[in-house]
Parts: structure tokens; C-alpha cells; sequence
């Protein structure tokens, strides 16, 4: 029972040598997301507009769970006349893929997954113009002489997007040429594209 003074004084000594420093400053882990843009002409008896998605790949390796504060954009831009372009702001209701839990407002990343956001583009332009109207040039189509079809035109997608609010923005650009159609013809009366 001598040595029960030895116990305090080693907790003394310890806390006394301990280092005085402040911890260095925190840095978030950098390349946290590889990001692609890719865009799918939809034409058929419902539709004629242009679908854009956004991914974004979680490539740390450990999930990413946080509350979901997702802020960006998604502007489309003619190569030819920049004056004509579309932006959409995105929010929650532009995530269709990823683990998001509405009641607790937390999206889930794991490794090598990815969250998807998805714009649709009905060929209007950011003053509610449709290009159809003023924009494409349209010639009969050869393959189908019931409808026109336009000159290609050239377009720069740019997306950015910010998942959580502790983090920065993910950013993609993706160059795409088109070739936009009047209006549907059943595939029974043309050549399908």
C-alpha cells in the first residue's frame, strides 16, 4: 500500500509534459468526386427534348453521409451564338439516384457510387423562346420526307453541383452536336433513328 501515491503522480507528470500545440488546421480531403456530364436526345411519339445528367462518383475511400444541400446549375450554350443559352437550378428534385433519406435530409455516398442529377431540356432558351421557332435551321429530312430535320448545331453543356453545404462544387463541361427533328413520325412510316 506505499506505492498508492505513485498513481496520482504519474497522472500529474503526464498531463504536465503534454503538448501545448494546437492541432494543425483541418483540410478536407481534395478529389473527392470525379464528375461527367452526359446528354441523350429523346425523340419519340411523347417526347423531343434533351435529357442531362450529372454524375458525381464518390472516389474516397469512405462514405460520405451528410445533410443534403444540393445547389448548382446546368446551362446550355450554343457554340454558335452564345446569347442563346438555358440554365436550370438545381435542388433535391433534380437527385434521381443516390441513397437520400427525405425525412432526414441526408444523402449517402459510398465508394465508387454516385449520385445522379438530371436535368430536361424541351428546347427552349432562358427567355422561354423555343428554338424550334427561331434557332435551328431545318431542311427535309432524306431518310424521311414527312418531317424535317435541322442543320447540326453545336452546344457546351456546363454543370455544377454542391451535394453538401461543407463542401465545394463538382463541375463538368461536355461539348454535343445535334440534329433536331420538327415532329414525330411513326417509326411504321420512317426509318427509325
Amino acid at each position: 500500500m506505499r506505492l498508492s501515491w505513485i498513481h496520482p503522480l504519474v497522472v500529474i507528470v503526464v498531463f504536465s509534459i503534454s503538448c501545448d500545440e494546437a492541432l494543425p488546421p483541418r483540410q478536407d480531403p481534395s478529389g473527392l468526386f470525379f464528375v461527367q456530364l452526359q446528354q441523350f436526345y429523346r425523340y419519340d411519339q411523347n417526347n423531343n427534348n434533351v435529357i442531362v445528367d450529372l454524375f458525381i462518383y464518390n472516389r474516397f475511400d469512405e462514405t460520405l453521409s451528410d445533410r443534403m444541400s444540393l445547389t448548382g446549375k446546368i446551362v446550355i450554350t450554343s457554340n454558335r451564338d452564345t446569347s442563346v443559352h438555358k440554365t436550370f437550378e438545381l435542388s433535391a428534385l433534380n437527385l434521381i439516384h443516390g441513397t437520400y433519406d427525405p425525412a432526414k435530409n441526408t444523402l449517402t455516398i459510398n465508394p465508387g457510387d454516385f449520385a445522379e442529377i438530371q436535368v430536361i431540356w424541351d428546347f427552349t432558351d432562358d427567355y422561354g423562346l423555343s428554338l424550334p421557332s427561331y434557332f435551328f435551321d431545318y431542311r427535309v429530312d432524306r431518310t424521311c420526307r414527312q418531317r424535317l430535320i435541322s442543320l447540326p448545331e453545336s452546344f457546351t453543356i456546363a454543370g455544377k453541383a454542391r451535394l453538401y453545404s461543407n463542401l465545394g462544387y463538382a463541375q463538368s463541361q461536355l461539348s454535343f452536336q445535334i440534329q433536331q427533328f420538327d415532329s414525330f413520325v411513326s417509326p411504321r412510316d420512317c426509318i427509325p433513328i
